[in-house]
């Protein structure tokens, strides 16, 4: 599992102007912040605390971690922009307060600022790019 931030600074940018918009929210230690499937109603940008990723193994039993985040980080933004459910499981290993912003506002503040758009495009496209890394990792699978 990687634990690192993958926020460059082009992207610190996306993370402060999504957290001045957001409600504040806080998750207890081994509490969910949003499961994998479960509609994507919004993004959360990390304030303090420790959250783990993770995905459902194929089987549906075992949970395959994929990455440690922290503050800074911007958590739900392939459901964000797809409009499909959360991608992976994130779940607190420590006190974690985090802001929220619904879709509909963080898509708002997306088109209002061009420049969030680019920075949204770049995270995503290091983000699957990391996440075919670590699928042929750990899962087997051969990524071209």
């Amino acid at each position: 599992m990687r634990d690192y931030d993958i926020h460059a600074d082009a992207v610190r940018e996306l993370a402060k102007a999504l957290d001045a918009i957001a409600s504040s929210h806080s998750c207890p230690p081994g509490g969910i912040l949003f499961q994998q499937g479960q509609p994507g109603e919004g993004v959360l940008v990390m304030r303090r605390g420790q959250a783990r990723l993770s995905a459902c193994s194929h089987d549906g039993h075992t949970r395959l971690p994929y990455r440690t985040v922290g503050p800074g980080y911007v958590l739900g933004l392939p459901a964000l922009f797809s409009g499909q459910p959360y991608s992976l499981t994130a779940e607190a290993l420590e006190e974690c307060v985090f802001g929220f912003v619904d879709r509909e506002r963080a898509l708002q503040l997306v088109r209002r600022r061009h420049d969030l758009c680019f920075q949204a495009a770049d995270l995503l496209a290091r983000e699957v790019r990391e996440l075919r890394e670590w699928q042929a990792l750990h899962c087997g699978v051969n990524v071209h």
